[in-house]
Parts: structure tokens; C-alpha cells; sequence
């Protein structure tokens, strides 16, 4: 008779090594996101190919069951191809997924850690597969798989596949400067700036005062010339003077990573829509304040800024809440480029006509001099420059925590 004990061991093993757990996530992931072993290789568009929405549709059939099934990406097949598009601004991004996530193991600390733990055989396994596919690929296109061929080759629809933003599989460029930027030069004002862009003549029917604010609200309604002189008398520096109904008729779109919906400081918020970006993108609820991995809550302290009970300074505007990093809030590519393009699209489709205001609490450190992420600035940067083209948009971007690059 076997034991029961070595039974429920067995049973232990068999559930540990079946199904994975991972501290702090949900609970019951969708199909396609057991795990986080994976890597996006992201492919960027040619713009002649924007709105050849049936080329990139025959690429998925190819790769679930046509000339590229054999080739190894993460299962199930048919969520291991993803198109970041847009109804008005066509496809910009066509992404592959495969197994291992390179954005936990980036330079040469991925490097030093394959060779010490998985060993240079399996790392070479790795990058051969992904070069499997971007030949395949190019094979199916334009017949050949010469890499000067391929590139300026009229029927291959992409400028560069690489898996982004990982930079493991070309040696680092002598120009590449990443995070040694030379300082930026300061913008001295002139006495009084403010006055032009801050200081106008409201009626008074139309200001509230809240007392005892949130310490940094009454540097926002207070001239500079005169803050520090109020903040000496505790009542007056405590003060914060804004708009009866601040906010209102405006949408604000936040691209974070997500909202906690629940957070009581949210209660009496406005938050009228989501956008979900990438592949595998998260679920309403997954951000919480709780969750620390990946920055996980930093949407929702975001959006308590702008419209929360205590810190708000918009409380009466709409919030529409980006989810722009995937399950498990794993910041990526394509989910960056899908929530963009997507907020296009539902700016276009439901706020044509309302003052809107994009949130950008990021940064995206493409050098313009590296050949792997010059491609993506460009990308980035004709996406931003459509948003900012529509009449009614604002776009706001946050200041950085650091240096002046960050």
C-alpha cells in the first residue's frame, strides 16, 4: 500500500512544475500568458506597407499553418503573432513571440548569466531560432536571403526585426550612448514668464478654495513671485484656489500601466473607458497598488494626480486609462506602439470634438545614432507626431526622475 504522504508529495510535484506561480500576479491568467518566458521579436513596418492589412494577414496564416509552421514560437501558434495597428494610421509593428523573455535579461548581464547558469549552448539555440525566422521570412518575401538583398528589396515590408528592446545579438556600436547623454542646456526665463502662460483674470463666482491641501496643490495656484511670502502664513500657504468644476469637458487619456479602479482616493472618478495594448494585454484590475513588480501602480497613482479626491487637479475631467504594458505589467514594444495607435483610433472614433490631453508618465531611450534603435524612434516618432497633428490634442510627457534624459 503506498503511503499517503508520498501520494500528496507526488501530487505537489505534478502542480508545482504543471502549472506556475508568480508572487503578486492574478490568479487566473488568460491562454497564451501561463508564464513570462518569452521574447517579443518586433518587426517594423516599411510605410509604403502601413495599410496592407491582407499582407500581414496571410504572414499570420503562414506562420499557424502554411511555409513558417514549423518554425518555434510560443503556443498556442495562433496568439504568437501580433499586429500593432491602427484603423486610420495602418500596421506599424508586426511582432513575433517566442520562448525566453530577453527583457529580464538584457546587455551583458543576460550575457554573464546564460554562460553561468544555461551555458553558451542553449543561448546559441536561442538567437539561431530567431534568425530562423527573420530568413524565413525574408525567403518567403523576396526569394533570397541575402541581408542586402532583403533590405531594400521592394517586396520586404520591413525596415528591421530585432527583439526589441533587447540589444543581446549585436555587438554595442562605438556611438551608442544610451545613458551618458551630455548634459542639456538650461532655458533661462525671463523675469515673469509666468504671467504669459499662468496668470489670467477669472471671476471669482468661478474659484473654490480648498483648505489644508495636499502640500504640493497651492504651488499650483499661487503666482511664483509671490508663493514663497504666502507659504510664511500657514492658512494662505496651505491653500489651494482652482476651478468650482476643474477639468471639466476634457478627456484625459493616461498611457500607464493601468488603474486600479477600486483605490478609495478613485471613488467619485470618471473614468469612462480602457485601452488594453499588446499581445497579452492586462485585465481590468490587475494594477493594484499591491503589486510592486514592473512598477505596477504607478498608472493608478498617475491618474489620482490628475483626477483623485485628494490630489486631483482635474477633477472633473474624464479618464480614459491605458493599460500599456502586458500581463504580468511587462513593459514591451508592442504594447507601447499598439496603446498609442489605439488611443488614435479612439480619440478619431469618440472624442473627435473634445479637448483631449495624453498622459505620458515614460520614456523611450532610443538613440538616434544606434542602428537597432534608430528604427524605433522613427517609429515612435511618426506615431507621436499623428496625435499631435489632430487639432484638438495635447500631448504631456513627464519631466524624468533623474538626469535630464531620463
Amino acid at each position: 500500500m503506498i503511503p499517503v504522504k508520498l501520494v500528496l508529495y507526488l501530487f505537489h510535484l505534478i502542480v508545482y512544475y504543471s502549472f506556475p506561480v508568480f508572487a503578486n500576479f492574478r490568479s487566473l491568467p488568460k491562454v497564451g500568458t501561463w508564464g513570462v518566458e518569452f521574447t517579443h521579436l518586433t518587426c517594423i513596418v516599411k510605410p509604403e506597407f502601413y495599410h496592407n492589412t491582407r499582407m500581414f494577414d496571410a504572414l499570420d496564416k503562414e506562420f499557424l499553418d502554411g511555409s513558417l509552421a514549423s518554425l518555434a514560437l510560443l503556443t498556442p501558434r495562433k496568439r504568437a503573432t501580433f499586429k500593432s495597428q491602427s484603423k486610420y494610421l495602418g500596421v506599424r509593428a508586426y511582432t513575433i513571440i517566442t520562448p525566453l523573455n530577453y527583457y529580464r535579461h538584457r546587455g551583458e548581464v543576460y550575457r554573464d548569466e546564460v554562460s553561468r547558469e544555461r551555458g553558451a549552448k542553449k543561448e546559441k539555440r536561442i538567437i539561431d531560432n530567431l534568425e530562423r525566422i527573420i530568413i524565413a521570412m525574408a525567403m518567403l518575401f523576396t526569394g533570397t536571403t541575402h541581408n542586402s538583398n532583403t533590405k531594400n528589396h521592394a517586396d520586404y515590408p520591413f525596415v528591421k526585426c530585432n527583439p526589441y528592446p533587447s540589444d543581446v545579438f549585436s555587438p554595442t556600436p562605438p556611438s551608442k550612448i544610451w545613458y551618458n547623454k551630455p548634459p542639456r542646456h538650461l532655458i533661462v526665463r525671463k523675469p515673469y514668464w509666468w504671467r504669459k502662460s499662468v496668470e489670467r483674470n477669472v471671476p471669482g463666482r468661478d474659484i473654490a478654495v480648498t483648505r489644508d491641501a495636499m502640500p504640493d496643490l497651492p504651488f499650483l495656484s499661487w503666482p511664483w513671485s509671490i508663493m514663497f511670502q504666502y507659504q510664511k502664513q500657514s492658512r494662505l500657504g496651505s491653500s489651494y484656489y482652482h476651478y468650482k468644476r476643474p477639468g471639466e469637458g476634457a478627456v484625459v487619456y493616461v498611457l500607464d500601466s493601468g488603474v486600479d479602479t477600486s483605490h478609495p482616493d478613485l471613488k467619485n472618478a470618471k473614468i469612462t473607458s480602457q485601452i488594453f495594448g499588446g499581445p497579452f494585454p492586462q485585465e481590468e484590475g490587475a494594477d493594484t497598488l499591491a503589486n510592486t513588480r514592473y512598477q505596477a501602480g504607478h498608472g493608478t497613482q498617475i491618474v489620482g494626480k490628475i483626477v483623485g479626491r485628494l490630489s486631483g487637479v482635474a477633477q472633473a475631467a474624464k479618464v480614459v486609462a491605458g493599460y500599456c504594458t502586458e500581463a504580468h505589467t511587462l513593459p514591451t514594444i508592442a504594447a507601447d506602439m499598439d496603446c498609442l495607435l489605439k488611443t488614435y483610433d479612439h480619440i478619431k472614433t469618440y472624442n473627435a470634438k473634445r479637448p483631449c490631453i495624453i498622459n505620458m508618465s515614460s520614456t523611450y531611450p532610443f538613440d538616434s545614432q544606434d542602428p537597432l534603435t534608430s528604427p524605433l524612434r522613427l517609429m515612435f516618432t511618426s506615431v507621436l507626431h499623428a496625435l499631435h497633428s489632430l487639432p484638438n490634442v495635447i500631448i504631456v510627457t513627464a519631466a524624468g526622475n533623474q538626469s535630464p534624459v531620463s
